[in-house]
């Protein structure tokens, strides 16, 4: 489940748990100043069942987590759960959802090599395609460092070509170039010098978001690479000797 969707989740949950008599009398009745003190309160308790709710949330994540951890076999049982979906005309769109999201934990998780799953993870990358954002997350969860780059490439390309580019409404590229983000924060040697100065340039745009979510992309490179970035992009006192390893490169200084 990708964190947009658990935010709204929270949010939900936390207004239902508000009575709406509390709200008509904080915001429809009494004076000024005894509204502002109730709708004061109603907001403190707002925020705290905000707060339970997301402590719910995480202890149940890391037992989900704890329990993908645990598993005796985990390539063996990624190959077998990916193999009932792949190729499968019998299976719902919201079974196989479920299935690839298990499938692309166990692969970040244990950093697993299944390369056949991100070509046909691949597929589905598209603006229009029901639940976009859901199976973004899970080729975000899919990416690690030990995947070799050129499998992960396509990939890449893919949710640049559908999501990044001048024509795409401004939500659906700032959700395209968050997703690069992550993408590279897991499996950075995927990132091209020329893509990725391509991709800087919307730092530019008149849409905030897509500004915001272009300088996150920069900043992320100015802590790993800042050589792949142009000069005015990689800020003062930017480390030049910092640079991706390349595949399979082992660090000798640890």
């Amino acid at each position: 489940e990708n964190t947009i969707d658990r935010k709204a989740q929270v949010n939900n949950a936390a207004a239902v748990s508000i009575k709406k008599e509390d709200v008509y009398r904080a915001y429809a009745k009494g004076v000024a100043s005894t509204k502002k003190k109730k709708q004061a309160k109603l907001k403190r308790t707002l925020k705290k069942a905000k707060r339970d709710l997301n402590k719910e949330a995480d202890g149940k994540t890391e037992a989900l987590f704890a329990a993908l951890q645990l598993l005796n076999d985990p390539q063996g049982f990624t190959e077998k759960l990916f193999a009932r979906i792949k190729g499968s005309t019998t299976h719902r769109f919201e079974t196989k959802l479920l299935i690839l999201s298990v499938v692309s934990r166990v692969i970040g998780t244990h950093q697993l090599l299944v390369l056949h799953f991100y070509p046909y993870i691949q597929k589905y990358l598209q603006p229009h395609q029901r639940d976009a954002t859901k199976l973004l997350a899970i080729a975000v969860q899919a990416c690690h460092e030990l995947v070799p780059p050129d499998a992960v490439e396509p990939l890449l390309r893919q949710l640049v070509n559908q999501f990044v580019h001048d024509k795409s409404r401004p939500e659906v590229m700032a959700v395209g170039l968050q997703t690069v983000r992550e993408m590279c924060t897991r499996c950075p040697l995927v990132m091209t010098p020329e893509l990725l100065q391509d991709l800087t340039e919307y730092k530019k745009d008149r849409d905030k978001g897509v500004r915001m979510a272009a300088r996150s992309l920069i900043a992320l490179f100015r802590e790993l690479a800042p050589g792949m970035l142009v000069k005015k992009d990689r800020g003062k006192g930017a480390d030049m000797e910092r640079h991706l390893r390349l595949y399979g490169q082992v660090d000798t200084n640890t």
